[in-house]
């Protein structure tokens, strides 16, 4: 059973969406990348993968033993419907 999200709209609404295209089907992060190519973004005091943040709002936290990728092979992608835990 998947637990609940640690952010909530407001949290995304100040540290993700005005980031983030809106405008197509893929949601670019326009964020500082991390060494892999990973947008971060920093909320709750963290730096955080934008894409895991995004996927988590939505879907509930991630498993420790799963990753998240995008199916749309764009590693600054952050809509949630293009990410998959794996």
């Amino acid at each position: 059973m998947e637990s609940a999200s640690r952010y909530d709209d407001a949290d995304l609404d100040r540290a993700l969406w005005p980031k983030v295209g809106l405008d197509g089907a893929c949601w670019p992060c326009a964020a500082g990348l991390r060494g892999k190519g990973y947008p971060a973004i920093r909320i709750h005091g963290r730096k955080e993968s934008a894409h895991r943040v995004a996927y988590e709002w939505l879907f509930g936290r991630i498993p420790s033993d799963l990753v998240i990728d995008h199916l749309c092979n764009r590693k600054t992608c952050c809509n949630p419907f293009h990410l998959v835990a794996t």
